[in-house]
C-alpha cells in the first residue's frame, strides 16, 4: 500500500469540503482495451487474414501509450500501415464509440469510493473532449461504479476539440479551488501533476502507472509514483 494514497484519505477525512483531482485515461483507467478494439476493428476491414489474426491474440495489457506499441514490438508492418491505423485509430479514441470500455486500474474504485466515503468530493479532471466522449465518459463512470451522482464526484470535460488538455487543465485550477480544499491529485501524465503540485503545494501529488507521452518532463520532487491503487480499501464492497 503507498503512503500517498493512505495519507490523501487521511487527509479527506479530516478536512472540511476536501477535494480529490483524478485524471481518468491512464490514471484510473487502462486504455489498453480501447487501442486493442480499434486497432481489431481496422485490420478486420484491412483485407489481411493473417494481420488481423494476429491483432486478435492480442490483449489490453500489450498497450502502453500508443496503438502502435505491439506492432513495434514485434515488427508487424511499415511505415504506411503504421500511419494508417494511426488514422483510424484517432478517428475512434476521442470519440463516444469506445470511451466507455477502458477497465479501471488495480484498487481505483474501491480507494475512490473511500474516498467518497471520507466525505471527499472526487473530481474527475480529464482531456476527454465533452462534445465527442461526453455521453461515453459517463457511461464509463456509471459503469465502473465510481462515485458520481452522490454529491461526492463531478467530472471535468474539455469543453470544445480545440483546447489542449494542458490548457483545460491549468484553466480548471480555479473552479477546482473553489469546490473546497484539494488534498490529493492523481495523473499519469508529468507535466499535469508537476501544474497540481505548484497550484496546491499543501496537497499530496500521486503519478500513476508508467504510461505517458514520450515527450513528457520529468515529475516535480513534490510528485510521489504508485504502480496502481491497492491497498486495504479493495477489500471493501458496495
Amino acid at each position: 500500500m503507498s503512503a500517498a494514497l493512505q495519507a490523501i484519505l487521511d487527509r479527506a477525512a479530516h478536512t472540511a469540503r476536501a477535494v480529490v483531482v483524478l485524471d481518468l485515461d491512464s490514471t484510473l483507467f487502462d486504455t489498453g482495451e480501447r487501442h486493442r478494439r480499434l486497432l481489431v476493428e481496422f485490420t478486420a476491414a484491412a483485407g489481411d487474414p493473417a494481420l488481423h489474426e494476429w491483432a486478435c491474440t492480442l490483449g489490453p495489457s500489450d498497450f502502453g501509450w500508443s496503438v502502435l506499441d505491439p506492432l513495434l514490438r514485434d515488427g508487424v508492418g511499415d511505415a504506411a500501415l503504421h500511419k494508417a491505423i494511426g488514422r483510424h485509430w484517432a478517428r475512434g479514441f476521442f470519440s463516444d464509440r469506445f470511451a466507455d470500455v477502458d477497465l479501471p486500474v488495480r484498487g481505483a474504485v474501491t480507494y475512490c469510493r473511500a474516498l467518497a466515503g471520507a466525505g471527499a468530493l472526487c473530481v474527475y479532471l480529464t482531456g476527454r473532449d465533452a462534445p465527442n466522449m461526453g455521453a461515453g465518459t459517463l457511461r464509463l463512470l456509471h459503469r465502473a461504479g465510481l462515485p458520481l451522482l452522490d454529491g461526492h464526484g463531478l467530472a471535468l470535460l474539455k469543453p470544445s476539440t480545440s483546447a489542449g488538455d494542458a490548457e483545460h487543465k491549468r484553466d480548471a485550477l480555479t473552479r477546482v479551488a473553489a469546490l473546497g480544499t484539494v488534498v490529493g491529485t492523481f495523473e499519469n501524465e508529468p507535466g499535469h501533476a508537476n501544474t497540481f503540485a505548484e497550484a496546491f503545494p499543501d496537497a499530496v501529488h500521486v503519478l500513476v502507472g508508467d504510461v505517458h507521452s514520450p515527450d513528457a518532463p520529468a515529475p516535480s520532487p513534490a510528485v510521489v509514483a504508485v504502480p496502481d491503487f491497492r491497498g486495504p480499501w479493495e477489500a471493501v464492497s458496495g
